[in-house]
């Protein structure tokens, strides 16, 4: 499992940024590979998470990194015995989200979307451009969430994506897409924050913010969001 998934990501790195693994990367994947429980999947989840903060690995790296613990860790999920499943699952945010929309409540989700497509890459990587997420990749994204808002009536998205210039479109009336504005990388993670602060009182539903972004969650649930991860959203993207 460790050699293989070095090499994967070996390969992926190279073939979207055209340089090799960092060492730091790859005994991350190492890790990743040898991690045999949830808490250890979690805390490799922080420890990617600050060394992304802190320009120690490259942005490449870090998520095709989330990506590779996420699936780490559904495994673990699929080996451990039913009840404990059932009792871990009961209360997630997301469970409270599939319960809502499958009984016909109104939901309000909130995405943070280029972490969600950087997350999911393995759903939208042929569509990248130069290693990021291009035109193509957000539309794709737009497309399969517009099928999911054609099977769920209750449901409201508003997806955020960085953007040079303040923006915002409307391609299903259930679904608003919006570009931060300003510089920074962290400028779309600004506006989230800012639009929650004003969304989440006002809302006479939930509000769920889809993000694996821990410094944006953290701040979000502060502010009253559930937050939903990046993995635990992918079946509404396939």
């Amino acid at each position: 499992m460790t050699d293989t998934l070095c090499l994967t990501l070996s390969q992926t790195v190279e073939a979207i940024t055209g340089e090799p693994l960092s060492a730091r990367a790859s005994a991350l994947a190492s890790e990743i590979g040898a991690a045999d429980t949830l808490p250890s999947c979690a805390a490799l989840r922080v420890k990617i998470a600050r060394l992304l903060r802190a320009n120690s690995i490259r942005y490449t790296e870090g998520t095709l990194l989330q990506s590779a613990l996420t699936d780490r860790a559904e495994y673990l999920f699929s080996e451990a015995p039913t009840h404990l499943i059932d009792e871990v699952l009961a209360d997630l945010p997301a469970n409270r989200l599939y319960a809502r929309l499958q009984a016909g409540h109104s939901c309000h989700v909130v995405i943070d979307g280029h972490n969600l497509v950087f997350r999911l890459s393995v759903l939208f990587r042929h569509l990248f451009d130069n290693g990021r997420p291009g035109s193509a990749a957000k539309g794709l994204l737009i497309e399969r969430l517009r099928n999911q808002i054609d099977q769920a009536r209750a449901l409201q998205i508003v997806l955020w994506f960085d953007g040079a210039l303040a923006a915002v479109e409307t391609p299903h009336p259930q679904l608003t897409v919006r570009y931060s504005g300003g510089t920074g990388p962290d400028r779309a993670d600004r506006e989230i924050v800012a639009f929650l602060r004003e969304q989440v009182p006002a809302s006479p539903a939930p509000v769920f913010l889809v993000t694996d972004d821990i410094d944006e969650a953290r701040r979000a649930k502060k502010l009253g969001a559930q937050i939903v991860a990046c993995g635990e959203f992918r079946r509404m993207v396939v």
